[in-house]
């Protein structure tokens, strides 16, 4: 089971195919249509599992936003699913790294040597995560994002396209790591990275009035 059935859902199910797992449905609370191509789509956990007879129903969760991915998630086990890996053939992943259940790893990416991934990541196209790298549960690395030797990502964090953390450097959780930005020192939790070196840009509050 799919559950999210947007972009990401869809990218979810073609690497799905490509590495020869079942899908037997997407769920999505706005469901786009009643099918993506032959996947039946439906609006709660509940009707899905009660309409296709599994002993053993696996998920993964294809929704960009790391809160809400985490939250479904979390829906998904309480109904008594269990979480998959669904990996690309194409990536290159090391037998000495570590995929937490519920990771999606997409085409062309890297988990090197030593590397731990924690549950619900999503380690998108391209991606590199170098040796004895540790990237948090429900963390997000997007596409081209390069993590080298032994950085770290916190959990619920965000690194944006091309972005990259150099050796040893440590971002924390619940972060944001804009488009391009190069980490090269340690950062605390709930910060917003930009710029090379990267810096902490506060997010500007907008008074507002009664």
């Amino acid at each position: 089971m799919i559950i999210g059935a947007g972009g990401h859902g869809r990218v979810v199910a073609d690497v799905a195919r490509a590495a020869n797992i079942d899908i037997f449905a997407f769920v999505d609370q706005s469901p786009p249509a009643a099918k993506l191509g032959d996947i039946p789509v439906y609006a709660d956990i509940e009707t899905a599992l009660a309409e296709n007879e599994y002993e053993q129903p696996h998920f993964i969760t294809a929704i960009g936003d790391n809160q809400i991915r985490a939250r479904e998630y979390s829906r998904a086990v309480a109904a008594g699913l269990q979480p998959a890996s669904v990996v690309h053939p194409s990536a290159v992943i090391s037998d000495q790294s570590y995929i937490a259940p519920g990771t999606f790893v997409a085409a062309l990416s890297v988990v090197n040597n030593d590397a731990s991934v924690g549950e619900n990541v999503i380690i998108n196209t391209g991606a590199i995560v170098e040796h004895d790298c540790v990237v948090g549960s429900h963390a997000f690395i997007s596409p081209g994002a390069v993590l080298c030797g032994a950085a770290r990502v916190g959990a619920y964090t965000f690194v944006s396209t091309n972005a990259t953390l150099i050796p040893f450097a440590k971002v924390g959780e619940n972060a944001m790591v804009a488009a391009g930005a190069v980490v090269t020192k340690n950062f605390p939790d709930d910060v917003r990275l930009m710029g090379v070196p990267a810096v902490h840009r506060p997010i500007k509050q907008t008074d507002s009035t009664d």
